[in-house]
């Protein structure tokens, strides 16, 4: 979610399987993978080109495709969650929920998608991109000073951006009086304000406790059992489930002196103004970001030397194949049975503020009350299609005639996936704007604050919810557009 590192050159083959194999661009830099990574890596099977190839002892694999492969993905897929997060946040904001649901199928289908995708896919992206960048190396008593130092500018910059959003809102669109218990409300976050704050402050937060709590989850681990066991990755996968636990138990009342609880904990009753996603409840999709990042180096891991293969190739046996693919299908077949519930109301519920009870327990997405557990596994499914999704747009560029538009797609979603922590502020921001002017009479009123001066009365004829689908659309193009120009010129002005 912070600044990507400038990508290194493709180590050697042995040395990929014992280190952290990601490496980002620099922000707004060119494309992550080169041209014809996934042309190889789709190459007929067997041949004597392409990253996999069929052997007597195995799949033969290029490791450095397959990374810089693997990478782009997660750049599209972290990218699309920007872009419809900035729409979903418009819609919230500028539209009526009946009309969002009497809008047709499309608007419904996209609201919900954003929904159940938007938080947990890029939360636990981050965890996937903190493990490739800092955690695996935390451990590394040669690398732990720069590695720390570098997990401090991770763990502040999300929290800045966070007393950004809340202060924007908080003072110049709900236009309340900046004295110091107002200030204090904000800096310790006892009011939340704007779209991504609570997302913003649960990233910081969840990072920040990970990185305490890295040597004993290292030290488990180790104890459970040698690397690659079953034993070991069990118990890798409670300790991520673990945090699940917050769901199942839920503080009865957060309000009063116990607000700032809110923060934390799923509560029964929390204040108007009171966080709608606790940052410990979602400690779980961040360790699944973790563990998918560790199953991607336990891969390379599994890899062998094969005579005869060039350099960079290695051969993955077949009784790792088919543990692999075991494992995959198990997590497909689980996800997919939490997923059953939600998937029933899709096309019938807005999904953003859902409550509903299910033959597997309550589905609820936030507070009070929420996240549910059942609500935290049903997004599961819908984060694995969606990398799978990603997975095939950097496929499509490698498809003539179309694949010049799908590398250009490509590459902007990876433009915005690079510099996403800006794009979520600076799209908040400019929403605080948007939503300012149109408030009616007596919004500035909400929450109990105390305001300054009068509501103006040219607001007096604006309706709450001024736009329709189509207006949402054209809305969060024009936002994209301006938060893409004011990119351009900071980056024209460090020239």
């Amino acid at each position: 979610m912070g600044t990507p590192r400038q990508s290194e050159e493709p180590p050697s083959a042995g040395a990929i399987a014992a280190r952290c194999p990601e490496r980002e661009e620099e922000a707004g830099g060119s494309s992550i993978a080169g041209p014809g990574v996934w042309a190889r890596l789709t190459a007929a099977l067997p041949g004597d080109s392409g990253i996999f190839r069929t052997k007597s002892q195995g799949i033969s694999v290029s490791v450095d495709a397959l990374i810089v492969g693997l990478g782009a993905t997660h750049h599209v897929f972290q990218g699309l969650l920007v872009l419809l997060m900035a729409f979903s946040n418009v819609m919230l904001i500028m539209t009526a929920p009946d009309r969002r649901l009497q809008g047709g199928a499309l608007p419904l289908f996209f609201g919900n998608l954003a929904s159940v995708l938007c938080y947990a896919g890029l939360t636990a992206s981050f965890g996937y991109s903190c493990y490739s960048k800092y955690l695996c190396e935390l451990s590394d008593p040669t690398q732990t000073a720069r590695v720390r130092s570098q997990l401090a500018g991770e763990i502040v910059k999300p929290l800045l951006g966070a007393w950004l959003c809340s202060a924007v809102w908080c003072f110049f669109c709900h236009m309340r009086i900046p004295d110091q218990a107002a200030v204090l409300s904000v800096l310790v976050f006892w009011r939340v304000y704007g779209n991504v704050t609570e997302y913003l402050f649960a990233m910081s937060f969840n990072l920040l406790l990970v990185c305490a709590l890295w040597r004993p989850i290292c030290s488990i681990l180790e104890s459970s059992g040698p690397a690659g066991s079953w034993r070991r990755r069990g118990a890798a996968v409670l300790l991520a489930l673990a945090p699940l636990a917050f769901s199942l138990l839920p503080a009865l009342d957060c309000t009063g002196r116990a607000r700032m609880a809110h923060l934390f904990l799923v509560c029964m009753q929390v204040s108007n103004d009171a966080s709608s996603f606790p940052a410990l409840a979602h400690l779980s999709i961040f360790g699944l970001g973790i563990l998918l990042a560790a199953c991607r180096d336990r891969l390379i891991a599994d890899l062998e030397p094969s005579p005869g293969a060039g350099g960079g190739d290695l051969v993955l046996p077949w009784h790792a194949v088919r543990a692999w693919f075991s494992s995959l299908g198990i997590v497909l077949k689980v996800s997919m049975v939490f997923f059953a519930p939600l998937g029933q109301i899709w096309w019938h519920e807005d999904l953003s503020d859902v409550r509903a009870d299910t033959h597997l327990g309550p589905l609820i997405r936030r507070s009070p009350g929420g996240p549910s557990l059942i609500w935290l596994l049903s997004t599961v499914w819908p984060v694995i299609i969606s990398t799978a999704v990603s997975g095939l747009l950097v496929l499509m560029r490698e498809i003539r005639p179309v694949g010049g538009c799908f590398r250009l797609a490509v590459a902007e979603l990876e433009h915005y996936s690079a510099n996403s922590l800006y794009y979520l502020v600076v799209v908040d921001v400019l929403l605080a704007g948007l939503y300012r002017g149109f408030s009616p009479v007596g919004a500035e009123a909400e929450a109990g604050g105390t305001v300054v001066g009068a509501a103006d009365p040219g607001h007096a004829g604006h309706p709450a919810f001024p736009l329709t689908v189509t207006g949402d659309v054209c809305c969060t193009l024009g936002i994209l557009a301006a938060a893409r120009f004011l990119h351009y010129l900071t980056r024209a002005a460090e020239k």
